[in-house]
């Protein structure tokens, strides 16, 4: 156990850089939780990636239904306010 809790150094010597790695050394290393669980980062984004892709390509083969069916409402408003 350490006993003496005042240190030698006093922290106005110290200079950026050994500041920095002492930091580096006492802050862990960055990780995601995917690779702490397991090592195959690179899968499992599969169901979200065909998600968004039928999404994408729903959106845009309705569009063209959506504006069709705004173009025929409009066309009615205009022959029943005439």
């Amino acid at each position: 156990m350490l006993t003496n809790r005042e240190p030698d150094w006093n922290i106005d010597d110290l200079t950026d850089t050994e500041i920095y790695d002492a930091i580096c050394y006492l802050e862990p290393a960055p990780t995601t939780a995917a690779e702490q669980d397991s090592g195959d980062q690179d899968q499992g984004d599969g169901g979200r990636d065909l998600r968004l892709f039928i999404h994408r390509v729903g959106g845009l083969l309705g569009l063209p239904v959506v504006l069709l069916e705004m173009m025929r409402f409009c066309g009615r408003a205009k022959k029943m306010s005439s």
